[in-house]
C-alpha cells in the first residue's frame, strides 16, 4: 500500500536568465514500509524534493499524497501540523535546542501538540539509539553521532508516517555513520517505519532496499537493491 505519491512535481526559482528548475515533472510513489535513498549529484534537485514531500517547500505544480491527503494544497498553518504529526525530519547537522536537555528536544515536538508524552514508547526508542544515560545532558555535552541520535529519537517518538533524513550521516565519521544507519534498518524492518534519506555516500544508499537517482531534476534511475 502506497504511503507517498508524487505526481508531474515541478519546483523552479528565480525568473528569466536567472531561472533554475530544480524538479521536471517528477513522478514517485513509495510503499509502507520501504526503506529509500534517493542520490544524485549536487544540484540535482533531491533535497528540493525531500523538503517538498515533508512540507517545508511548496511546488510550483504538481501534487504530493501522504496517507491519501494531497499536502501540496495544505496552508501554512496545516502545514505545521502535518509535518509535527506526520513526518520526521532528519538533517545534516542536527538542529537541536541549545538550551534545552536530550529529553527536552525530544520531547519537543509533543508538547508544541499538546499531546500525551509515552514514557515507555520514549524510552524504549532511546535505549535501541544508546542514549538513554543522556537524557539530562544538553546538546554542547554531546558527540555528533550522539547528538544525531538525539535528533533520530525526537522525530521518531511521535510515530510519524515517514521519516526524511537529508544527509543524516554527512557530519559523521564511518564508524558512526554505520551505526546510524544500523538503527535506520532497525526501526525499518522492525517498526515497520518508511524511511527516506537523501545522501551523497554510496555506502550507504547500497543499504537501503529500493535507490532512486535524480539528475538535473528528473528522476534516471529507480533500482530495487537486493
Amino acid at each position: 500500500m502506497e504511503i507517498l505519491k508524487v505526481e508531474n512535481l515541478r519546483k523552479e526559482y528565480g525568473d528569466g536568465n536567472n531561472k533554475v528548475i530544480a524538479l521536471d515533472g517528477v513522478d514517485l510513489e513509495i510503499e509502507r514500509g520501504e526503506f529509500v535513498a534517493i542520490v544524485g549529484p549536487s544540484g540535482s534537485g533531491k533535497s528540493t524534493l525531500l523538503h517538498i514531500i515533508g512540507g517545508v517547500d511548496s511546488p510550483n505544480d504538481g501534487k504530493v499524497y501522504i496517507d491519501g491527503n494531497d499536502i501540496s494544497q495544505y496552508s501554512s498553518k496545516e502545514l505545521a501540523y502535518f509535518r509535527r504529526r506526520k513526518v520526521g525530519l532528519i538533517y545534516q547537522f542536527y538542529n537541536l535546542i541549545p538550551n534545552l536537555t536530550v529529553r527536552h528536544n525530544i520531547e519537543l515536538p509533543l508538547k508544541l501538540d499538546k499531546r500525551e508524552i509515552n514514557e515507555e514508547e520514549l524510552l524504549n526508542i532511546v535505549k535501541k539509539l544508546g542514549i538513554e544515560n543522556k537524557l539530562d545532558s544538553f546538546p554542547s555535552e554531546l558527540s555528533g553521532g550522539q547528538q544525531q541520535r538525539v535528533a533520530i529519537a525526537r522525530s521518531m517518538v511521535y510515530s510519524p508516517s515517514i521519516i526524511l533524513a537529508d544527509e543524516p550521516t554527512g557530519n559523521l565519521d564511518r564508524k558512526n555513520s554505520k551505526e546510524i544507519i544500523e538503527t535506520f534498518k532497525y526501526f525499518n524492518k522492525t517498526l515497520k517505519q518508511t524511511i527516506i534519506i537523501i545522501t551523497h555516500d554510496e555506502e550507504v544508499a547500497l543499504e537501503a532496499s529500493r535507490i532512486i537517482t535524480i539528475v538535473d531534476g528528473k528522476i534516471v534511475g529507480d533500482e530495487i537493491n537486493e
